[in-house]
């Protein structure tokens, strides 16, 4: 299978890198893949990658729950329970940010289409594009509700944009960006949540930290790296949010990666800590960005 070696950083567009470290595909292929950091912004990518047709094969797991809705192990149980927490802490940040009475919301990346489920049962209309057929079927299956699955076919702006957990698996992130400027109404907000790989967690896990994802995740963000990015296409920062569950979440994936004993004790212990550690520093296991359109 051919893969693509990055040239140039998609933020600075430096052509020049540094091999940090090999993480594993413990989902799918047991493949190793390279990170590397770009060498003027520090911009952290996983190249070479797969190509884009060959991008599909490696969501293809029940362990992949977004995609599956699987509720095969504990890990996936945990999953769904905090999953439906989530669902309100997110539809709440998106009416704090919002100045539009009435909203429309294109949630991108929608898997199987619980946030624009949730968020139609509350008063907002919103939509999803979703590229994957298996998780377009099940959105269907499980809500009735259909998600774009081609660009082409929206045809109107929205106040609001969200992607949780997404940006990090788009082949193009300026072909992205650019997308979702053009799709955002003036001073329409843009609510954008990653993995923060300068989180507590990262450093205890380093290149078995579940997070990296490789290669379904091809940019490991910091937050100086996603404002960045941003205020190419003129969308303002206006703060950000942690995702207090990633942390344990994350930590207990690490420790079956690595074939622990007692690996959702120790996962949840060092999970805690981070989330402690993170109060001070601010670096969460995961962040939430808010952006605004400046036009």
């Amino acid at each position: 299978m051919n893969k693509i070696d990055i040239q140039n950083c998609p933020i600075c567009g430096h052509s020049s890198f540094i091999e940090i470290f090999e993480c594993k595909d413990n989902t799918v292929t047991g493949e190793l893949f390279k990170l590397k950091e770009c060498a003027n912004c520090n911009f952290r990518i996983t190249s070479p990658r797969p190509e884009d047709k060959d991008l599909g094969k490696y969501y293809k797991s029940d362990q992949y729950i977004s995609h599956s809705d699987s509720d095969e192990g504990l890990i996936n149980k945990i999953y769904k329970r905090v999953r439906n927490l989530n669902l309100k802490i997110k539809y709440n940040l998106v009416k704090k940010n919002t100045k539009a009475s009435d909203i429309n919301l294109l949630d991108v990346g929608s898997g199987t289409g619980y946030f624009v489920n949730y968020c139609n049962n509350n008063g907002i209309h919103a939509e999803g594009y979703e590229p994957d057929n298996d998780a377009r079927n099940k959105a269907s299956e499980l809500h009735n509700i259909k998600l774009y699955n081609s660009w082409g076919d929206i045809h109107k702006t929205y106040e609001v944009i969200t992607m949780w957990h997404v940006l990090e698996h788009v082949p193009d992130l300026n072909e992205e960006m650019t997308r979702l400027k053009n799709l955002l109404t003036p001073n329409g907000i843009l609510i954008i949540a990653v993995p923060n790989r300068e989180s507590y967690d990262e450093k205890i896990y380093k290149q078995e930290w579940a997070a990296y994802d490789v290669p379904r995740h091809l940019y490991h963000f910091r937050k100086q790296d996603i404002i960045s990015l941003a205020k190419k296409y003129k969308l303002s920062f206006i703060e950000d949010k942690p995702m207090w569950f990633d942390a344990p979440y994350v930590s207990m994936l690490s420790e079956d990666h690595k074939r622990s004993s007692l690996p959702k004790l120790k996962g949840l212990t060092i999970g805690t800590i981070s989330n402690l550690s993170s109060i001070f520093t601010k670096q969460q296991s995961s962040k939430i960005y808010i952006f605004e359109n400046e036009n």
